[in-house]
């Protein structure tokens, strides 16, 4: 079942969850159903979330709830004595700051860690409110957030510049990208290399500006490696971006093996990847990805990306994305 929801309800959920309450109960004076809405989403990580700004299933049953609007008030707000007409302003400014749509569906564990990489617009949306209190609310929201994605299932990755002695393994994953038709994304052409050595060799030209190939940019790849020592991945960060980059391919690129995937791998690389970026000097970060690849762009969201705008790339649409850093 969807959850229909005001996205201020949901930041309140996690804000309470964050103050140490592990379970809800009946509030008998509203009579609305915060206290199941908010154990709904606190047991099932996975619940699915529909956000409005009007009245939503925490509403439904409240006795201030009229048709469709809010009719309690509120205090000591300047310039506000509805509940209802608060709420929505509130509500407004997260759909607009974060993007979200009213005609989509959203898990709760990734809208949690996209609020998580944006928490501070707390600060931009709780402006009239005293200082201390908004401070508060923040502090509470993010250990929330923490204890809520505490479970979540990770992978110990590292990222490591390729040596021959991955030879084997780089070629493997090349193997299996061509056997599942797969894009072989941020691999720096490797699927076009005949040969590794050939690979390695435009690998090293270019790494910097004063050896970099005609038509290309100054980049860095790594390769990704579990616990285990397999390669579950490949990025590429480029130092600068030409016209065809700023339009549509973005400062990172990246690919997991189809055997590796859903496992909050390329999450992790492109966290990785964006601490490096900081240190070449990068402030704000192009990401892109094809609209119809749902996973990719949850990635980029899941690390601070906001969408600019979309543009067709040979009758295919593309997602810019930018991280600020």
């Amino acid at each position: 079942m969807v959850i229909t929801i005001k996205p201020h309800h949901y930041m309140d959920i996690i804000k309470l969850y964050g103050s140490g309450l592990t379970q809800f109960v009946p509030d008998t004076e509203y009579q609305h159903a915060f206290y199941r809405i908010g154990n709904e989403i606190l047991n099932n990580p996975d619940a699915e979330l529909q956000f409005t700004l009007d009245c939503d299933d925490v509403c439904a049953p409240c006795k201030f709830k009229g048709l469709q609007e809010c009719q309690d008030i509120v205090v000591n707000l300047p310039g506000y004595t509805s509940k209802d007409a608060y709420n929505k302003m509130i509500d407004g400014r997260l759909m607009d700051l974060l993007d979200l749509k009213d005609d989509k569906i959203y898990r709760s564990r990734e809208f949690c860690r996209l609020l998580y990489a944006h928490k501070k617009v707390i600060f931009d949306v709780w402006q009239i409110e005293a200082q201390e209190t908004t401070e508060r609310r923040y502090e509470l929201f993010c250990k929330g957030c923490e204890r809520y994605l505490q479970d979540e299932p990770s992978m110990d990755i590292r990222l490591i510049t390729p040596t021959p002695e991955y030879k084997s393994r780089i070629m493997d994953y090349k193997a299996e990208f061509l056997l599942n038709n797969d894009s072989m994304d941020g691999t720096a052409g490797l699927q076009d290399a005949e040969t590794f050595e050939e690979w390695m060799q435009a690998l090293n030209d270019n790494s910097c500006e004063e050896t970099v190939r005609p038509g290309m940019v100054p980049a860095t790849l790594w390769i990704a490696l579990d616990e285990q020592e397999n390669l579950v991945g490949m990025i590429q960060l480029r130092h600068r971006l030409n016209d065809y980059l700023m339009n549509f391919g973005g400062h990172i690129g990246y690919s997991v093996r189809k055997t590796q995937r859903r496992k909050g791998i390329a999450t992790r690389m492109l966290s990785l990847a964006l601490n490096e970026s900081k240190k070449l000097g990068i402030t704000r970060c192009l990401i892109t990805c094809y609209k119809d690849n749902i996973a990719s762009a949850k990635t980029i969201m899941n690390n601070g990306g906001v969408l600019e705008n979309e543009v067709n790339e040979g009758g295919r649409i593309t997602q810019r994305y930018w991280v600020n850093l």
